[in-house]
């Protein structure tokens, strides 16, 4: 549509005006971009489990209910969110697998949605963009792995591409 056009166009000039204002910090700022939409999304061909290879298209449904004001209390407690204490569950659980398969890992890999909502967006709104990061699930204490956890999601969330493919 025309609007679309319009509005393209309009972009297009202002990045054109930034580049003529500083060609160096535009051309920075794009490789900086470049960078994290790298970081974030790039392909990957190898599972970094030596267990969870070769995996059939089986599947299987469990359930696992867990008492929300705790996880959140958790969180709280710690200065990480509740998705931060979910993952630090996740994270456990599946060290724990390793270990149990006599494989233990430090980190692996999940691809998730990671929230890029903004203070001024209406508050039922939601906003979010995929990302692909390495999670921590190595042997140390909960806490710990809670903040190493969080850590990384707040890396996540303040990406240069985190936030742009949803506006």
């Amino acid at each position: 549509s025309l609007a679309v056009v319009g509005g393209l166009t309009a972009a297009a000039g202002g990045v054109l005006a930034r580049i003529g204002r500083d060609p160096v910090g535009s051309g920075r700022s794009g490789l900086a971009y470049v960078g994290s939409a790298l970081r974030l999304m790039r392909p990957v061909n190898e599972t970094a489990s030596p267990v969870m290879r070769g995996r059939s298209e089986d599947r299987r449904f469990d359930v696992l209910e867990v008492d929300f004001d705790a996880l959140h209390h958790a969180a709280r407690t710690a200065g990480a969110t509740v998705n931060d204490a979910f993952l630090t569950a996740i994270s456990t659980g599946l060290g724990r697998y390793h270990e149990a398969h006599d494989a233990p890992v430090d980190r692996l890999r999940v691809t998730m949605p990671i929230s890029t909502r903004r203070a001024s967006d209406p508050s039922a709104s939601n906003r979010n963009d995929a990302a692909r990061f390495e999670l921590p699930v190595g042997a140390d204490d909960v806490a710990g792995r809670l903040a190493r956890v969080h850590a990384v999601s707040s890396a996540m969330r303040r990406e240069r591409w985190a936030g742009s493919c949803s506006q």
